[in-house]
């Protein structure tokens, strides 16, 4: 089953932690999530997207593993055939992934 590992930071500030989550590739609202529930964290989409300008962060048209991943976990709450998941990350995400690369990652 996959699973997405959240590396439990033992940073104090806010740089720190969205960084580390920009870095892992995961999309702008579960950023959002991650930094309310892990850290305590409240910050709205416009502030994020501020911050990450500031930080000299910006996002590329490219999938990373990290967010495959994470689309994968939501996706297996529900049907969890690989034909199904691939045609959300593909049709829903908007992620370019091969059928191949999500057996391996949900060790199909």
């Amino acid at each position: 089953m996959c699973r997405v590992f959240i590396r439990q930071l033992t940073c104090r500030d806010e740089r720190s932690a969205i960084t580390y989550y920009y870095n892992q590739g995961f999309s702008y609202k579960t950023i959002i999530r991650f930094l309310a529930a892990y850290h305590g964290i409240d910050i709205s989409l416009r502030t994020l997207k501020r911050r990450l300008q500031d930080y000299n962060l910006c996002r590329s048209n490219v999938s990373s593993v990290g967010v495959i991943d994470a689309a994968i976990e939501t996706e297996l709450q529900g049907p969890g055939t690989l034909h199904y998941i691939h045609c959300v990350i593909q049709e829903v995400c908007g992620f370019s992934v091969k059928k191949s690369e999500i057996a391996e990652l949900c060790n199909f």
